[in-house]
């Protein structure tokens, strides 16, 4: 358990602040701009606060989701895998993937809601064709 929680700490605290800078970067525009059109006299002072505190809800929730984290390293990885893991995490390339992989992922997200559209229409096509060679009504 105290790999599993040194494991936490370097994957979540120590990374924290750049999860949510490179997540509201992200985000925050599209959110602010639904902002500007529901409120077109919003003034600068406001929006610096609810950004504040849109990053303020971010940390909330990622440390309420990463205050479990260590129990579940430790079902799924062995004390020495977690030992690895924490000796990957402090080294330069580690450090690096902390803070790269979540923007990474939020990147790759970001292709496939494009992709899925395209795969429901394939999926739809197939289906009729299907049922329609086997004398179903598609």
């Amino acid at each position: 358990m105290a790999a599993a929680r040194e494991l936490t700490l370097l994957t979540s605290v120590g990374v924290l602040p750049q999860i949510v800078a490179s997540y509201t970067e992200k985000t925050w525009p599209p959110l602010e701009k639904t902002l500007r059109q529901k409120n077109p006299k919003l003034d600068a002072t406001t929006v610096t606060e609810l950004r504040k505190e849109f990053e303020i809800l971010q940390v909330t929730a990622l440390r309420d989701i990463m205050s479990n984290a260590a129990p579940i390293y430790a079902r799924y990885f062995t004390a020495k895998e977690l030992r690895d893991l924490v000796a990957f995490y402090k080294s330069p390339t580690g450090k690096k993937a902390l803070i790269a992989m979540p923007q990474a992922s939020l990147d790759m997200v970001a292709g496939v809601a494009p992709r899925l559209q395209q795969l429901s229409e394939n999926a739809n096509q197939k289906f009729a064709e299907i049922l329609k060679q086997r004398g179903f009504e598609p």
